[in-house]
Formats: C-alpha cells, structure tokens, sequence
C-alpha cells in the first residue's frame, strides 16, 4: 500500500463554528476532504460538513467518505468506501498528489 500517513499534506479540520472534516489532503490543484465515520451503514447526514467545506472554500478536489461497511457507493457528491477498501482510496490520492 503507498505511504500516506507520514505525508506533511494531511490536515485537519475544525472551525470556531464547529464545523469539522476528519482529513484533508492537499494537492497542488485543491485538496481531497474524507470524513471517517465507525458505523456500519452510511448516516444521512454523514456528509454534510465535507460538502459544506467544500462549498465554502470553492477549491476543486475529490469528496470521499470510509466506514465500517463493506460496500463502496459512488454518491453525487462523495465516493463512500468501507474500511477495507482504503488502500483504493490511498492509491487514488498518492498518485493523484
């Protein structure tokens, strides 16, 4: 699996309004946001801060979402992926920085 977690682009994120997304990777063209959520299914509401940054900020970049399922959604505005499939999501994001 490509090394990610060493990386000096990870951050997080949390504003004085509460507002909080789990990762951001920066890119040289905008950054990646993920939330990490331990539930086995997907929570309605489980992607609204990502979205909410992302719209805030109107830098480019991929939204995504890992959870303790096991099925990958492809949603309209985030890629879900449960926990074992975050060697794709590592994969994507190291060749994509």
């Amino acid at each position: 699996m490509p090394e990610l977690w060493g990386r000096s682009n990870l951050y997080f994120w949390r504003d004085r309004r509460g507002l909080e997304v789990d990762v951001l990777v920066e890119h040289a063209d905008g950054f990646s946001l993920m939330e990490v959520k331990a539930g086995r299914t997907v929570p309605s509401n489980a992607l609204k801060n990502v979205c909410t940054l992302r719209e805030l900020s109107n830098v480019p970049g991929d939204n995504w979402m890992v959870y303790g399922g096991d099925q990958r959604q492809q949603r309209s505005k985030a890629t879900i992926l449960g926990w074992r499939n975050l060697p794709e999501y590592v994969t994507t994001i190291t060749s994509a920085s």
